[in-house]
Parts: C-alpha cells; sequence; structure tokens
C-alpha cells in the first residue's frame, strides 16, 4: 500500500477554488483565508456565513453550478457538495487542467487530504487516517489541543527569539544546537504557561553562559 506523503502548501496570492456552499464548505473556505489564499467559491446557493464574507469581498462568490473555466488559473480545487457527479465532474475537470483536487469524504478522487488540524501560531500539528475514520481524526485533535495548549505559541515565539538572538552571540552553529537543546529541555515552557516571562528569560541567560564561560 502507497503511503500519502505528508506537507505543508503555501498559497497566500493563490486562487483557490471551492465548490459547493454547505458546511464542510465553509470550514474549507475558513481554513483557506488562514493562508492568505485568494478563495473563490461557487455554489447556487450558500450558508449565512459564506454569503457575508461574499458581501465582504473576502471571497468572491459566483451563483451558479461549477462550470470547467472556473479553474482556470487555479492552483487546487475543494469540492464539497452533496451531489456526487458533481465532485466526481470537479475532480476530472482539475486532472486534466493539473490543478490539485479535494473531495470531500471520497480519498479516491483526492490528489491531497485534508487532515484535522491543531494551530498555536507557527506552530502546525496534524492528523489524517487517510479518511478511514474521520470520528478517530477528531477525537485525537481534541487531545492533541489539550496537550498543547495556547501558551505554544508564545513558547515558539519565544524559541525563535532565542534562536535568531544565539547566532549573533555564539558562532559555533553546534554549541548553538546544543543551547536550544537545553532549553527545549529545561523548565521554560512551563514558566511560560504560569507567565514568569523574566523567569524564562533569565534561564536562558543562565543555560547561555553555562555552555560559553
Amino acid at each position: 500500500m502507497w503511503l500519502s506523503y505528508p506537507m505543508y502548501m503555501e498559497l497566500a496570492n493563490r486562487k483557490c477554488v471551492v465548490v459547493g456552499g454547505g458546511r464542510v464548505a465553509q470550514r474549507r473556505v475558513e481554513g483557506l483565508l488562514s493562508t492568505g489564499a485568494e478563495v473563490l467559491v461557487v455554489s447556487p446557493e450558500a450558508r449565512r456565513e459564506l454569503q457575508e464574507l461574499a458581501e465582504e469581498e473576502v471571497v468572491r462568490w459566483e451563483r451558479r453550478e461549477f462550470q470547467p473555466d472556473d479553474l482556470e488559473g487555479a492552483f487546487l480545487v475543494l469540492a464539497a457538495t452533496d451531489r456526487e457527479e458533481v465532485n466526481r465532474q470537479v475532480a476530472e475537470e482539475a486532472r486534466k487542467r493539473g490543478v490539485l483536487a479535494n473531495v470531500a469524504d471520497q480519498p479516491a478522487l483526492c490528489d491531497f487530504l485534508v487532515p484535522s488540524v491543531v494551530r498555536r501560531g507557527d506552530l502546525t500539528v496534524s492528523i489524517s487516517t487517510r479518511g478511514a475514520s474521520p470520528a478517530l481524526s477528531k477525537r485525537l485533535r481534541l487531545q492533541l489541543e489539550r496537550t498543547f495548549g495556547l501558551e505554544y505559541e508564545t513558547y515558539l515565539v519565544f524559541l525563535a527569539k532565542w534562536r535568531e538572538d544565539l547566532k549573533e552571540r555564539v558562532e559555533s552553529q553546534a554549541k548553538r544546537a546544543e543551547i536550544l537543546k537545553s532549553i527545549i529541555n529545561s523548565d521554560c515552557l512551563e514558566l511560560i504557561r504560569r507567565s514568569d516571562f523574566d523567569k524564562a528569560h533569565a534561564r536562558v541567560e543562565q543555560i547561555i553562559q553555562e555552555y560559553t564561560r
């Protein structure tokens, strides 16, 4: 059995098409907008939330049935209608044009899968069962949301700041790697969880001194 290749794609300013206007389509649109994609929604009807996004010109909404030319210049398309024949048409037309396609609940028609995702700033943790059990994906996502709390967003900013600072202060790449490993293995995350930021920064300074004295 071939495995899916996990990857993250940059979609900012790329045309992405969502065919459908229901609850699943709305989730797809919201996910795309978070990446900075240019979103086109194609559907005769749409949920109020999608209509409001169109009214605010956050997305473009074509209030009609899907047409092949909707994929002109598109990077990817997500089909999320309740009509199997339309979803299949979208996938087939996408392949003709070299556009990546995802069809909700039909992995056999997909070029890529949309995983369950936990985001904490720049930290992204995703789960996929290749469509075998969406319910399990959801359960695991909920577990990961509890494991990776909101403090991880701040923690990642903290680590990125010190990584850049170390480039200026420590010439040896190998030593920088050891210092960063020690920071991660320290109690800095717990200190940030308690909002004790001064002590967290002091702990890093202590670690750096241990490696550079």
